[in-house]
């Protein structure tokens, strides 16, 4: 090989190398560009998606609880238990407010469902297995009785209804307790309540949040979690004889600080509210948070989640390959 010869190998080594690193060098900013692109995609549709699922368990929720709060209202406006809580040991209208109260029993998703009477103070329970014996008080309310707390807390409150998170004596599950106000002329004469079952509601809510990267939340307005989709089952989403503050729950510095305004905010719960609100976080292990009140309460929805984790990266793996695959057809092709 000549001078020549040897120069012109050299020339075209150089030019070979070049293009292989301009090759490459466009590839990898081919590939930055894209995952620069992808994230930006990425992070609006989950925060989309996040929304709408934080939407979603408000509405599910919220339908549960408007269906039997119809239910519960109904008889909490009936003649027929009004004038027997006015005329209390009258057997003839406490025949009649029983039978009226169990044809509506039959109705809601609730395995207890009682009655208050203010005048004496005497609790009645409506039972599926319904009984002349069942029409005597089985106890009395004592307002110095923690158990007894929410009749007393509902009496005196201007709202129509609470609702609460009760664990029953007799059971380990947690159940929505619906407390409506009965009135007469202004003046509160008694109070039903009912308690809804969870389990169902449960596994609707959280069907898809099961992830550490997608925690759904439900709060009240105090900021106690009443459900949490972190639990491994769900009897562990509805035991528990304590309810757990979400800034202790969590201890994250982002979440806290992002739903302090949402706390004993009574213009915040309202039902004319019907998007998501999307926050960014800072100092939180999560993105992002997604919060939303549930409708006819003062509880919210929230789920707090991460973005990359939630969208599958493997679905744009195929053309990273495809990429890699024609920078080595290009390398090979110049080398021959």
């Amino acid at each position: 090989m000549n001078q020549m010869d040897a120069d012109n190998e050299k020339i075209f080594l150089r030019f070979r190398n070049i293009n292989i690193l301009v090759f490459a060098a466009a590839f990898f900013l081919m590939i930055a560009a894209m995952l620069t692109a992808f994230s930006g995609i990425i992070n609006k549709v989950t925060c989309n998606d996040a929304a709408r699922y934080t939407k979603s368990s408000a509405d599910i929720l919220s339908a549960h609880i408007s269906q039997n709060l119809d239910i519960v209202s109904e008889a909490a406006h009936s003649d027929a238990i009004i004038n027997w809580l006015l005329d209390e040991e009258d057997m003839e209208k406490k025949t009649l407010a029983f039978q009226t109260m169990l044809a509506l029993v039959k109705d809601i998703q609730s395995h207890d469902f009682y009655i208050g009477v203010d005048k004496s103070l005497n609790q009645y329970i409506v039972d599926w297995d319904y009984s002349k014996e069942y029409m005597f008080s089985l106890d009395t309310l004592n307002e110095n009785d923690p158990a007894d707390e929410l009749y007393f807390e509902c009496v005196k409150s201007d709202k129509e209804y609470l609702l609460s998170i009760d664990i029953p004596l007799d059971q380990k599950r947690r159940q929505i307790l619906l407390c409506y106000k009965i009135t007469y002329k202004g003046v509160p004469i008694g109070v039903i309540f009912a308690g809804l079952d969870l389990s169902q509601i449960i596994s609707e809510i959280f069907s898809l949040y099961d992830s550490e990267n997608m925690r759904g939340i439900i709060i009240n307005e105090s900021g106690n979690i009443y459900m949490d989709s972190l639990a491994l089952s769900q009897n562990d989403r509805l035991a528990g004889s304590s309810l757990l503050n979400i800034n202790e729950a969590l201890a994250d510095n982002g979440v806290n600080a992002a739903i302090k305004p949402f706390l004993y905010n009574d213009d915040y719960y309202s039902d004319d509210i019907e998007l998501s609100e999307v926050i960014k976080l800072v100092d939180s292990r999560y993105q992002y948070i997604s919060i939303i009140p549930v409708k006819n309460t003062n509880w919210a929805s929230i789920i707090i989640f991460n973005t990359l984790t939630l969208f599958n990266l493997s679905l744009f793996l195929p053309v990273f390959l495809l990429a890699l695959f024609l920078l080595i057809v290009f390398a090979a092709t110049i080398n021959t």
